[in-house]
């Protein structure tokens, strides 16, 4: 017996677990196999990733209907080998609708619009022979084709459902951002095993020739982009040159209400999203540079990699709703990326946007520095943890911007070197905290030096002052418009 909270052993007839504390439901498999029906699982909500509004309100709630429990029941059974198992014969060795067909057939009328994706990745040894195809794949086949109701069964939870709300956002635009609707994981203990359940409900904003449609728009957009990238540019060229055009084009989407505002279709089309949206724009047009590179997805236990290498660009997010990118490969083993918070949606007296780079290219444990860059713990998201060529990635760092002592000759080279290319943005990174509070009073007491360098470089208009103080970054904003 096991408790169905924590899933520690339990002494036979336990009311209540020694480990957790948590009652016990008549729902833990006893000796024979057999099994009470399942609790009907509690409401779960999905929210959309964002960084400056408060966070979108809870999604609509769902209850696993009376016939799916008995179905994550008997699908449970099936796999545990109570009753003779599908995954037995070779044409159901793909689980998938095979799976779906096999249940249906031989025990129970389960709903024609749910699909079975099953984890193969700790199956137990009765199946360890049995082809099944990755999570992803089964993913991918089951929104392509537009599933309303998808059942996962899992029998690793901690690697299969902690990154599954992240896959139905990116890069599915299709799925309608109100509509997904999770159910409580459930687990269940058959002859001493945990086995895992959870199940999805989603809904869809477009058919599926509107949505053939929609990806020939993005497709349209993202050679735009492309066009932008110089042959033989490399990783961090191409990484800066997507940054700084997805800051000219998108705008934050602050009414909290398009329908696309945190998929691809709203960061690529509409040019408007909020953080998510920015996220998977990013991780979609960089892979989409990999693609045209004929650069292969970064894989470290490949013999591949060292020749031709590819990048990996994970949209990111942490446990207030915000989300960002990891840039993962051979030449940056660790470099985050924040297009959101590096776009200010503000433009100069000419209708230039200030680009800023306060948040690219950090290493995860300088943006780990920033509160709201925490990240949840997610497997996909602790995979680089600071290699030793990672602050290379860094803009201010790749570029000479970074200061270790406050040094006037040094900003004024800095400053000369970005006013001289045209940049309406003149920015520095410090060390020391110290130096980085000298600078800052550029914005008050000390406003006279700061005089002295700009005029230096040869400029004498307007500006404005911006900072990541957490980073130790100073920016001035040029022909700034005072409103």
């Amino acid at each position: 017996m096991y408790c169905h909270n924590c899933g520690k052993p339990l002494p036979e007839g336990a009311k209540f677990c020694p480990a957790c504390g948590a009652e016990q439901k008549a729902w833990n498999a006893g000796a024979g196999g057999q099994s009470a029906p399942l609790p009907s699982p509690g409401p779960g909500s999905a929210h959309e990733t964002s960084s400056r509004p408060a966070a979108a309100p809870a999604k609509k709630r769902r209850l696993l209907s009376p016939g799916l429990l008995v179905a994550v029941i008997v699908i449970g059974a099936i796999l545990w080998g109570l009753w003779p198992s599908p995954l037995g014969s070779k044409e159901n060795s793909e689980v998938g609708n095979d799976f779906l067909k096999a249940l249906k057939a031989d025990h129970l009328a389960v709903d024609a619009d749910t699909r079975v994706i099953v984890d193969g990745r700790a199956l137990p040894e009765k199946f360890a022979g049995e082809q099944i195809p990755d999570m992803q794949t089964q993913l991918d086949d089951a929104i392509r084709d537009m599933a309303e109701h998808i059942l996962v069964v899992s029998f690793d939870e901690l690697i299969s459902f902690d990154t599954m709300g992240q896959a139905f956002a990116y890069p599915y635009f299709w799925i309608d951002a109100d509509g997904i609707s999770v159910s409580d994981l459930q687990w269940v203990s058959w002859e001493g095993e945990m086995t895992a359940f959870r199940y999805y409900t989603l809904e869809y904003n477009v058919d599926a020739d509107g949505r053939d449609a929609m990806q020939a728009q993005i497709d349209a957009a993202v050679e735009q982009y492309m066009a932008l990238i110089p042959a033989g540019a490399d990783e961090w060229q191409a990484a800066k040159i997507v940054h700084d055009e997805m800051v000219r084009r998108i705008t934050y989407d602050q009414s909290m209400s398009r329908t696309h505002r945190a998929d691809i279709y709203g960061g690529l089309v509409e040019n408007s999203a909020v953080c998510s949206g920015y996220t998977y724009t990013f991780s979609y047009l960089m892979h989409a540079w990999d693609e045209r590179a004929g650069r292969k997805p970064y894989q470290s236990d490949s013999d591949y990699w060292q020749e031709n290498f590819g990048t990996n660009c994970y949209p990111a997010v942490m446990s207030e709703d915000h989300g960002w990118n990891l840039v993962y490969s051979v030449q940056t083993p660790d470099g985050n990326l924040d297009v959101t918070w590096d776009d200010l949606d503000v433009t100069d007296k000419y209708g230039q946007p200030y680009i800023l780079y306060n948040y690219f290219g950090l290493t995860s444990s300088e943006i780990s520095l920033v509160d709201s860059h925490i990240r949840s713990g997610s497997r996909l998201f602790t995979m680089a943890t600071g290699g030793a060529d990672g602050e290379t990635f860094n803009y201010h760092k790749h570029e000479g911007y970074y200061l270790t002592a406050f040094d006037l000759d040094a900003i004024t080279s800095a400053f000369a070197r970005q006013y001289a290319a045209g940049s309406n943005v003149l920015t520095v990174r410090f060390a020391d905290q110290a130096d980085f509070a000298r600078i800052k009073a550029w914005a008050g007491a000390n406003a006279q030096e700061c005089y002295q360098v700009l005029a230096s470089i040869g400029y004498s208009g307007t500006y404005a002052s911006t900072s990541a103080d957490e980073l130790l970054t100073f920016n001035i904003l040029l022909d700034y418009l005072d409103t």
